[in-house]
């Protein structure tokens, strides 16, 4: 597993980065995390986000569908192209799968469809995923190489 210190993205936000920074997220539950990459420059950011809709609000890195896009195009301004970006997926846990009654309409299920259909209509390939469950994740996404590194009590160490 991937030890190396790194940018700390919380929730509701997102970072952009390139080697040797590793941007992380402690503790991901129903929240999703999508990693962009462009693969020739080794150019990335992360977005962990908390719902999957934007009732308006200003701050959009909290939502998927103003969200994904804001970092995507972030990462073009910062020199990335959009023809050589990839993305990687990580949370969305039906956390406390016991109390809910509508497991397909979790907030975790919601938002992994929600980050599904955006990235698919934005043209970006979903190249690794780790999601869903009933489990919450540690995510280090390494922009030397582009590996995105999952840490779970329940399922151990993943790289994806």
């Amino acid at each position: 597993m991937l030890r190396e210190k790194g940018l700390l993205v919380e929730a509701g936000s997102f970072k952009i980065a390139c080697p040797p920074m590793v941007l992380t997220i402690n503790g991901l539950g129903s929240c999703v995390a999508v990693a962009l990459y462009d693969v020739k420059k080794n150019l990335g950011g992360m977005i962990h986000f908390i719902l999957p809709e934007n009732p308006g609000d200003k701050k959009k890195e909290k939502y998927a569908d103003s969200g994904i896009p804001l970092l995507l195009n972030k990462l073009i301004e910062a020199k990335g192209e959009k023809e050589n970006i990839v993305a990687k997926m990580v949370g969305g846990a039906v956390m406390f799968p016991k109390f809910i009654e509508d497991a397909e309409n979790s907030i975790g299920k919601r938002n992994v469809r929600k980050a599904r259909e955006i990235l698919e209509n934005l043209g970006i390939k979903i190249v690794g995923e780790d999601t869903g469950g009933d489990y919450g994740r540690s995510v280090s996404f390494e922009l030397r190489s582009g590996k995105v590194f999952i840490s779970s009590y329940k399922n151990g160490d993943k790289v994806i």
